[in-house]
């Protein structure tokens, strides 16, 4: 279910992506019909991303609960807080993707974090996260002129496709790896 979620915000957010930069270029009026279908397009984009957001929440949250269902010793963080670090004030800069890492490293069987290098799909998904984060705040308090507020709607886009893509590739990691290293009981897929 993630794995076609975040498709589909990949998709929504591509297309209405698209739409913004066409609108932008042709100096396209308010009222026309590009215009309007960007406007649609940026309401579906945050209805998926919500949803999208709940989804991956499930998952992480399921991802590290087989990591302690398969017996493993010495994690850092619960199912609980790997997913509740997202919503505390400062914390969220950097332990969710702490959390993330040690998914990814325990999964694949490696030792604590500290030992390991942290595979680049990770980097590439919080660096785009956090610079995501940053332009959607900037959108969100920006009064400029309208074609402004679209350059930075279309930055976030894509930093957001990024990242969902990187996201993508850690779920299908993760997965393959719990799938194939922990117990077939406590697999999922």
């Amino acid at each position: 279910m993630v794995r076609v979620l975040l498709c589909c915000h990949i998709g929504t957010t591509g297309l209405t992506l698209a739409a913004i930069a066409a609108s932008l270029a042709r100096g396209a009026a308010p009222e026309s019909p590009l215009a309007i279908f960007a406007a649609t397009g940026t309401v579906a984009v945050l209805a998926v991303y919500l949803v999208c957001a709940v989804a991956v929440s499930l998952w992480i949250h399921r991802a590290h609960a087989n990591l302690f269902a398969a017996g493993m010793e010495g994690l850092e963080f619960s199912p609980g807080w790997s997913v509740g670090y997202f919503f505390i004030p400062i914390a969220c800069l950097f332990k969710p993707f702490e959390a993330m890492r040690e998914l990814w490293n325990r999964s694949h069987l490696h030792g604590h974090d500290a030992d390991q290098p942290t595979d680049p799909r990770l980097v590439v998904w919080w660096t785009c996260m956090i610079a995501g984060t940053v332009a959607g705040t900037l959108l969100s308090f920006s009064i400029s002129a309208p074609p402004a507020g679209a350059v930075l709607t279309c930055i976030l886009y894509a930093l957001r496709i990024v990242a969902a893509g990187s996201l993508l590739a850690i779920v299908n990691g993760v997965a393959r790896a719990q799938e194939a290293d922990l117990d077939m009981h406590h697999a999922f897929a």
